[in-house]
């Protein structure tokens, strides 16, 4: 006899427990790469002590207050006019990169399978940060990093988009696609930007210990995680599909029958096995349905990025300690992130993200004023409005997420995620520009971050798929059924 997973905690079995933390843990040294340059610039107070001592490494030496020894401050360009630029530059690099990485990461996933593109992208993320350790070292060896760069900021795209298919994919249950939405990674991983930055201190510690964390997590990818089932039985590979499904079932300590299909043996439902072919994927782009989908999402993708990593590049210019306002980013997104698991049988999703995105709209115009009108008198206030902003990015995020992992097809899920990934990272290469722009009017990016947010609002509003709440509430109470008779058993 077989079985079925009907609750949440039928889902969440040791393997799908071992794979939520290992694709999660990996956002850790993808963070860290891709937040490299928030730590570029040395502080306003430091660049003031650098111009009455005239160098830059005495001045480390002498001001080493909340400071990060970075590559600018290596090669002699922090406290500089071209500083700014320098940063920005090196920024836009890495977020060009993660634009490209993010469409040919999904591309690569459903053709080759989700696993080699989450293990690979890991594996070459630790072999990039060495890289950036050895040529940094090398003065005529300088000039390449920006090269380098761009090939990390490729790998961290792949990954992104990549990873989160291979996690959901092994889930039956939507609510437990959506706990696994909220214990996202990428929040826990801005605690963890900040730590290793503030125990470090030195660009070179930094990139080494980010290799060596991308390198454990590979192994571990390598051997504890299976490829995706639903994605195997799709291409038609069955046999691997069972045979994928009996070692997941061995590991979760499940017995399995073996003249039963796969998806019996790990306790799915039927699920339709079909081929990917180019002609079906052609059809489905020129569908109008499929590309109001794909439109919405994708300027959702973009404004939340700008939005979230222009803030996370303003963190050099907040006062305070940097490596604290990073973690307390990081554990404030964690803790909101959780908002649309607790409210998704009260509220439907489209209200609770446009409710997230709303407060950030409020936040952002209130910015945007007190930096026109009053700016040294509220420098806390600040403060406090941005780190709202960052956090109140976090249930819209997972709402978005959760959208692209089921409004769009299995069998070019990932190409869907990639393409509305692409939204995601042209956000953030538009946002260090957007930045730079406060050197010209200090309220300039969060007027336009407001503007941003605004459309989005009406977007959300009119376009998003709306879900039926007393479904939701009708399978929650199931579930508690089932728990209070198996209880009583």
């Amino acid at each position: 006899m077989t079985f079925r997973r009907k609750k949440v905690k039928d889902d969440y079995n040791r393997y799908e427990i071992i794979l939520l933390l290992v694709t999660q843990l990996g956002y850790i040294p993808i963070a860290s790469t891709m937040l490299m340059t928030t730590y570029y610039e040395p502080s306003k107070e430091f660049c003031m002590h650098v111009n009455n001592n005239n160098s830059l490494a005495e001045a480390f030496e002498e001001w080493n207050e909340n400071e990060f020894y970075s590559l600018t401050v290596q090669t002699g360009e922090a406290c500089t006019e071209k500083s700014s630029q320098v940063t920005t530059r090196a920024a836009t690099v890495l977020m060009i990169g993660t634009l490209i990485g993010s469409f040919a990461g999904g591309a690569l996933a459903d053709n080759f399978g989700r696993k080699p593109v989450v293990l690979g992208c890991l594996m070459l993320v630790c072999l990039g940060n060495g890289a950036i350790c050895f040529a940094a070292t090398v003065h005529w060896l300088w000039e390449y990093v920006n090269t380098v760069q761009l090939c990390l900021g490729i790998f961290c795209g792949g990954y992104m988009v990549s990873n989160f298919v291979l996690l959901t994919e092994s889930f039956e249950l939507k609510r437990s696609r959506l706990l696994a939405v909220s214990l996202n990674g990428w929040s826990i991983s801005l605690i963890a930007v900040g730590m290793i930055a503030q125990l470090t201190r030195h660009w070179l510690k930094y990139h080494f210990c980010v290799s060596l964390i991308a390198s454990i997590l590979a192994l571990t990818c390598h051997f504890k995680c299976h490829e995706s089932c639903r994605w195997l039985a799709t291409i038609g590979r069955l046999e691997k599909a069972k045979k994928v499904a009996l070692q997941i079932a061995s590991e979760n300590g499940n017995e399995a029958e073996k003249d039963i299909m796969w998806y019996e043996v790990i306790g799915f439902s039927p699920i339709k096995e079909m081929s990917v072919d180019v002609k079906r994927c052609k059809l489905m782009l020129k569908n109008r349905s499929f590309q109001k989908d794909v439109f919405v999402m994708v300027y959702c993708f973009t404004a939340m990025s700008a939005v979230s990593f222009g803030y996370y590049f303003t963190l050099d210019s907040l006062p305070g300690n940097r490596f604290v306002n990073t973690s307390l980013m990081g554990l404030l997104k964690f803790i909101t992130g959780f908002v649309p698991f607790f409210c998704w049988n009260l509220v439907p999703r489209r209200y609770i993200a446009t409710f997230s995105i709303g407060i950030c709209v409020i936040c952002t115009i209130s910015i945007s004023l007190i930096k026109i009108f009053s700016p040294s008198n509220n420098e806390w206030l600040l403060v406090a409005l941005a780190l709202t902003v960052s956090a109140g990015m976090d249930p819209a995020w997972k709402i978005s997420h959760l959208y692209t992992a089921e409004i769009f097809p299995i069998e070019v899920r990932s190409i869907a995620r990639g393409v509305c990934n692409v939204g995601a990272r042209l956000g953030s290469v538009f946002a260090p520009t957007i930045i730079h722009l406060r050197s010209q009017r200090t309220y300039l990016p969060d007027s336009i971050f407001a503007l941003l947010l605004i459309f989005q609002t009406c977007i959300m509003l009119l376009f998003l798929p709306q879900e039926n709440v007393q479904n939701a509430r009708n399978e929650t109470s199931e579930e508690k059924k089932e728990m209070v008779a198996s209880s009583q058993l």
